[in-house]
């Protein structure tokens, strides 16, 4: 498939055995109020029916790439930021969906901020189940859209113990910065969404917008149902990261607060996707 020549905003949407959800995640992307977007589906050698239901969207901004070999998440990420054209850039993970509005008021912050002083922008979420029934909205824990300093983002992320940002879909940033990032970090994998979030946030604010722009898949085939303990220790070792850096001010009680907080998280989340999902 050929895409526009001048896309504003590339969505790179990873896919791997995702026959089940990839067309409605592709539907979302199609309903935007904003529709200057390139949406780049980077395969990782998936043996269902994958190729097919994307092959089936003929619309010229879908670039498919279809590698036919399995890499793994983050080498499949990254080879699908080197096709990023677009000014601004999203990861939307292959099950998750967008409100119509989402990439209209997340596009709108990042033009208005000649100053580039926002790194990140990002929003509260729409947790859904396996068949989109509605089961919570998550978020940064404010009901009010605006401006957070960096600092006051990953330090709150730490002491809940958790990714108050976000899931990838939820986020979004200039391609300039996300080549400046060089691509996703395999030092906490299991966390490499908030690893990179934080990356991010070392080079300006993040802006909240409080309304729910994104829907989050809850299903016991989502990569997050399967982390179970790696993730805890990988959460663990990228709070220990940010304290000895000292690049946001992260105390030491902040730290072990957020190490407490994780260790519970991660049972709460063991008892939720094995009981409720």
């Amino acid at each position: 498939m050929t895409g526009i020549s001048t896309p504003l905003v590339s969505i790179l949407i990873p896919t791997y055995n995702g026959e089940k959800y990839i067309g409605e995640t592709l539907e979302s992307i199609l309903k935007q109020s904003y529709q200057n977007w390139e949406a780049i589906i980077m395969d990782d050698g998936s043996i269902d029916g994958t190729l097919n239901i994307v092959r089936q969207f003929q619309d010229p901004r879908i670039r498919l790439f279809d590698k036919n070999e399995n890499v793994g998440a983050k080498a499949n990420w990254d080879r699908g930021l080197r096709e990023v054209r677009g000014e601004y850039f999203k990861l939307l993970p292959q099950d998750d969906l967008m409100s119509i509005d989402c990439l209209a008021e997340q596009v709108s912050i990042l033009q208005n901020d000649s100053a580039q002083a926002i790194a990140l922008v990002f929003s509260s979420r729409q947790i859904i189940g396996p068949n989109g029934d509605k089961r919570m909205i998550r978020g940064f824990g404010s009901k009010v859209s605006g401006a957070i300093p960096a600092r006051v983002i990953v330090n709150r992320c730490i002491r809940a113990g958790g990714n108050l940002i976000g899931e990838p879909g939820s986020g979004l940033m200039r391609s300039s910065l996300m080549r400046k990032l060089n691509g996703y970090s395999s030092r906490f994998p299991y966390v490499i969404d908030m690893d990179f979030w934080f990356r991010a946030l070392e080079h300006g604010d993040g802006f909240y917008l409080a309304k729910p722009l994104t829907f989050f898949r809850v299903s016991l085939s989502a990569w997050s149902a399967r982390l179970g303990k790696k993730q805890y220790d990988d959460y663990r070792g990228l709070a220990e990261h940010v304290y000895e850096q000292q690049k946001f001010g992260l105390s030491y009680w902040g730290l072990k607060q957020g190490i407490v907080r994780a260790k519970l998280n991660a049972w709460l989340r063991f008892l939720y996707y094995n009981f409720f999902v």
